[in-house]
């Protein structure tokens, strides 16, 4: 039986499933700021293994918990620890499902008077879903909200919406409640209501944890400002400045909330994260630069120290010498040969790759016509290495991403780039020295001479 309330009981966490096969850009539901100490957990419904990732971020030191998520598995993991060390849950616009055990386990939940939470039964995973099956996943439910402090009000509101519903075990109904609601039914721990969304809540929030901090943060460009409480780092094309800055440009720059939907956010996973945005940064900028002392001021022992501890996070394959080779800016004077002969040789080294042709699915027989392959690599860099030396197996690395079976040769380099954007998130590899180009399609190379003219073009544009 309890075999049984374990698969069903996913099945009620698992509201609003997101797979990364259907949305290859999404990111990964679980964030951990470690400067801050904070963990998030935004948007995506959790994965399987995600609440493991949860545990190592307390054992590390994480303080509080931001959520605002339609639901997962792993509550049976990450509630008991948050009680256990009393973490403080700060609740974004939305939380359903498993978000509501997760934040109403909390000592100290933050929320609006706008945030929505939504509760649900569990429902029937297998054909042979019986009678027997429901009763026990309703009473473990009921349970799970008792831990949470659930009056024999909220108890009784369920079971009314249990005689409401007439479907055999299916139970489709839904309980949606406002803080202000929230806090009436669920009276073990604080709820404060008037927090998150509201900037005197907030004042508050920070005056009773000094380790939680506002984000100051400018797009010159368009001459704007964000100050980002809920999300774990400044949005895309805007980078962090300090208070006294922020306030003398308030006068004349316009101030945005965090919250638009404009705004995107690459999130930060600690000092890995950390180390990675320096030495892109300073790549980039074509700063001679020592590897070592980079990853020391970051807590590693040395660039060889950070490159196995990314191996194990990410699970990649990767040695020093390549990730070196990865930072390692091209050389400006060398006249690089764009010739189709070149882009030839550019095109055998990634396509008999062996990293690549061992993992992809690319070049199994059911990857059928259409299918398109995209890498992530610095042209220039690659071809001025194939420049210098025709035999250079340049680039050795690359991030890739593939599609098969589309409807049309279009459909399939469009799911084949996003597949490779996904893929450079997730490992977050510095996209400052990424072309997204389409080497194959259909078994055939791509990089032609007008392709890649027409490619750096608009790069430039």
């Amino acid at each position: 039986m309890k075999k049984i309330f374990v698969i069903i009981l996913f099945t009620f966490l698992w509201s609003n499933q997101v797979l990364a096969e259907a949305n290859s850009e999404r990111n990964d539901p679980i964030y951990y700021n470690e400067p801050s100490k904070r963990i998030y957990i935004l948007w995506d419904g959790i994965g399987k293994k995600d609440h493991f990732e949860f545990t190592r971020y307390v054992k590390e030191g994480a303080e509080s918990v931001f959520v605002n998520f339609p639901g997962g598995y792993g509550s049976e993991v990450i509630a008991p620890l948050i009680e256990k060390y009393k973490l403080p849950v700060f609740v974004g616009r939305h939380c359903y499902s498993a978000c509501t055990i997760i934040s109403t386990r909390s000592p100290t939940l933050y929320a609006s008077a706008d945030t929505k939470f939504m509760f649900h039964e569990a429902r029937a995973a297998r054909k042979d879903y019986n009678i027997e099956d429901y009763r026990i996943n309703r009473q473990q439910i009921n349970i799970e909200y008792r831990k949470a402090g659930a009056t024999d009000e909220f108890i009784e509101l369920m079971n009314s919406e249990r005689k409401k519903d007439t479907s055999k075990y299916t139970q489709k109904w839904q309980i949606w409640l406002n803080c202000k609601e929230l806090k009436k039914y669920f009276t073990k721990n604080k709820i404060y209501c008037d927090s998150v969304s509201d900037s005197d809540g907030i004042d508050f929030i920070i005056n009773n944890h000094p380790n939680l901090k506002k984000f100051y943060c400018l797009n010159d460009k368009e001459e704007t400002l964000v100050e980002v409480f809920f999300n774990p780092s400044c949005p895309i094309n805007y980078t962090i400045i300090n208070k006294e800055k922020f306030e003398k440009l308030k006068q004349s720059y316009s101030k945005i909330n965090e919250g638009q939907a404009i705004l995107k956010y690459n999130h930060d996973f600690g000092k890995l994260d950390m180390l990675i945005n320096e030495i892109g940064k300073i790549s980039e900028a074509g700063i001679v630069f020592d590897f070592d002392e980079v990853s020391k001021k970051h807590g590693f022992k040395s660039f060889k120290d950070a490159v196995n501890k990314y191996k194990k996070k990410f699970k990649v394959k990767i040695k020093e010498k390549q990730a070196r080779e990865y930072f390692t800016k091209v050389d400006q004077m060398i006249k690089i040969d764009y010739s189709q002969e070149n882009l030839d040789r550019l095109y055998n080294n990634l396509i008999n790759n062996k990293i690549v042709r061992k993992r992809s699915t690319y070049f199994k027989k059911k990857a059928g016509p259409q299918k398109a392959l995209s890498g992530c690599i610095d042209l220039k860099k690659a071809l001025a290495n194939l420049t210098i030396d025709p035999n250079s197996k340049s680039p050795e690395l690359y991030v890739w991403g593939a599609y098969w079976n589309e409807g049309s040769p279009e459909a399939a380099i469009y799911g084949a780039t996003r597949s490779n954007k996904y893929w450079i998130n997730k490992q977050k590899i510095p996209q400052t020295s990424c072309d997204y180009i389409i080497i194959d399609l259909n078994d055939k190379s791509y990089l032609t001479e007008s392709y890649v003219n027409d490619y750096i073009k608009e790069k430039n544009l």
